[in-house]
């Protein structure tokens, strides 16, 4: 399971479209946060889950190992959340304080008090050489990408499972223990079951 949590998070690491939304306005930028928002998966677990992890209960069964484990897993869950909400918070205040900035640039005599030309950039003839030249003007350039790092690089968990994926996490979750293990190299989950 954590296997695949880690691949998932690194495939949306360098995903194009995540990488796309420096290219975007800010209200296509919150409208893609809202979406986020809307597809994440955002309901904490709590640990101990169940009686045999909870010391208070008379079905406790004591394994120092699979109490780490499970409760490791639970709290790492529960970080990626805290992270993602934190990110968002603090995307979106990025996003504010960008769009509130003052800029000197824009106001004055284009040229003179300002970098902009009225006209537009300057389109640059390349020379020809005799080969295939790259243009990099003409390239995706993410040049602010760090403004959307938060949200660009924010792991999170989707809510679209398949239904074969839910079972077998359900299945997991609730899978048997028993009290006649071996504490020195055995785990209380090791209970024979049929395939």
């Amino acid at each position: 399971m954590l296997t695949r949590t880690i691949s998932n998070v690194l495939a949306r690491f360098s995903s194009n479209k995540n990488n796309a939304l420096c290219l975007l306005n800010v209200s296509e930028k919150e409208t893609y946060a809202r979406l986020l928002e809307e597809n994440v998966l955002l309901a904490y677990k709590n640990y101990p889950a169940f009686p045999h992890q909870d010391p208070t209960s008379p079905e406790y069964i004591e394994s120092e190992l699979d109490e780490y484990h499970d409760r490791t897993d639970v709290q790492e869950y529960n970080k990626i959340i805290d992270q993602f909400k934190n990110d968002l918070k603090v995307q979106r205040e990025v996003w504010d304080s960008i769009d509130k900035l003052d800029r000197p640039y824009k106001k004055g005599i284009p040229g003179v008090d300002t970098n902009l030309d009225p006209n537009g950039p300057a389109e640059q003839k390349l020379p020809d050489l005799g080969f295939e030249r790259r243009d990099i003007n003409k390239e995706q350039v993410w040049t602010f990408q760090n403004e959307d790092r938060f949200i660009a690089n924010t792991p999170w968990v989707s809510k679209s499972k398949f239904k074969h994926i839910l079972e077998w996490e359900n299945e997991r979750l609730n899978r048997p223990v028993t009290q006649n293990y071996n504490h020195n190299k055995g785990y209380k989950y090791d209970v024979p079951v049929r395939p």
